[in-house]
Parts: structure tokens; sequence; C-alpha cells
């Protein structure tokens, strides 16, 4: 049975324990590789900790390993190939996700955002990658490295090449509510209703029904965007 983690700072002391659970597959996310850079983006100096986390991951036989990189220009764009490099090393697929505006701190501006687009180009100057068509869909244009290199890389375009009209992602918070699309502008309760004693069958409709009016598309870059009030870390990757 496949089971997902997205772990960063314990995988080190858990890998082991977890793989032996059944654990097959990691998502961690690691923004720059520098140590310096990595103190600044994660407010943290942690970046030993995670490095030594996929060791372990690697080490208890977890595979794929997968690293989440959010990309901004400036900040760690140049370290995309990098990046890349480090997947056909290490056998890992990264997945490079543009900037989008879910930060708590309220930095995000169009001109932080590198498209996908760019990234590839970069990385196909060292490498050349091959598409890996998807079976289902996914928000992830994946591809592998066209010498037989392990690992491989990924783009999640979600604001140069938003992919809404296929989006097949719902998400539940922590705080139990039914959440459509990142940037809904309201949830749907589901931890009050159940608290209330609702019937199985009656929450299963109220979710239905949520589901069925999920938004058209987050409408990033488009006149009448309204920034949702909660981050991506109150929301939940």
């Amino acid at each position: 049975m496949l089971t997902v983690a997205a772990c960063g700072l314990r995988p080190a002391n858990q890998a082991a324990a977890l793989g032996a659970a059944g654990l097959k597959l990691i998502n961690v996310s690691l923004d720059p590789l520098s140590i310096d850079r990595f103190k600044e983006f994660a407010r943290v100096d942690a970046f030993r900790k995670v490095i030594a986390g996929l060791r372990a991951a690697e080490e208890a036989g977890l595979n794929p390993i997968k690293l989440n990189v959010v990309v901004m220009k400036g900040q760690n764009d140049d370290e995309v190939v990098d990046f890349a490099r480090l997947a056909r090393e290490k056998g890992y697929e990264v997945r490079f996700i543009e900037f989008m505006p879910l930060d708590g701190d309220g930095a995000w501006r169009p001109d932080l955002v590198v498209p996908s687009r760019a990234i590839q180009e970069r990385i196909e100057d060292q490498f050349r990658l091959v598409s890996r068509p998807n079976d289902r869909p996914t928000p992830s244009n994946n591809y592998g490295f066209a010498d037989g290199a392990p690992g491989g890389v990924g783009f999640i375009s979600s604001v140069s090449q938003a992919f809404c009209t296929t989006c097949n992602r719902i998400r539940l918070t922590a705080e139990g509510g039914l959440r459509t699309c990142l940037f809904s502008l309201h949830e749907t309760p589901l931890r009050d209703l159940m608290r209330s004693g609702v019937s199985d069958d009656h929450s299963g409709q109220v979710s239905e029904t949520a589901i069925w009016r999920n938004e058209e598309g987050h409408l990033i870059n488009q006149p009448g965007f309204i920034k949702p009030s909660k981050s991506m870390s109150q929301i939940g990757g």
C-alpha cells in the first residue's frame, strides 16, 4: 500500500520505523540547497537535519523520495540546475512549484514568479529531458532524463499555466474545513457538521454539494483576484 508523508525535520529518527510500518513514499519541502539560504527561508537552522532525514529515508528504502521546491526570482532560481543534478545523483523526484500568493508574509508579487517554462529551459541547457505521460490528471508535468540517469523533475505551473480545468484536488484542513481550491474564500465546516450528530449520508451530501460548486479557477493575475486569508501553512499542502 502506497503511503505518503510530508516531512522535513524529523525523518532522520523516524524513517526506519515508518518504512517498517509500510511507508513507501516521502515528500520533503526543500527550497534552497544553501545552508545560509535555508535558515533565511525556514527561519530555523535545520538544514543539516533535513539532509540527514533524506539520507535516512534512502537507507530505509523509501522510494521515490520527492522534493518540493518553490522557486522565487532572485532568491533561489539560480539553484534549479543544482536541484536537477541532485535528482540525477540521488534518484530523487524534484518538483519545481511556481511561487503562489499563499505566503504568510504577504510578500508575493507577480515579478517574483519564475515560470515553469523558464526553469525547464535552464535545466535542459544542461540535461535533456523526456516527457513522462500521466495516466490521470495531475498538477505536475513530469520528465525523466534522456540519458537514462535516475530520478526526474516535474513542474507545477499554478500561476503561468493554471490547470484549474483538470484539477481534481480537495483539501481537509486540520480544523475540519473542506476546501475545494487552495484559493477558496470559504470552507465547508465538516468538523462542526459531524460533531452536531448528523448522519454520514448527510455529511456526504454536503461534501458532494461543495465539490459540485467548486470554483472555476483561482483568477491569479486577473482582475478581481482576492487572496485567501489563510496561508499555505494554515491550509495544509
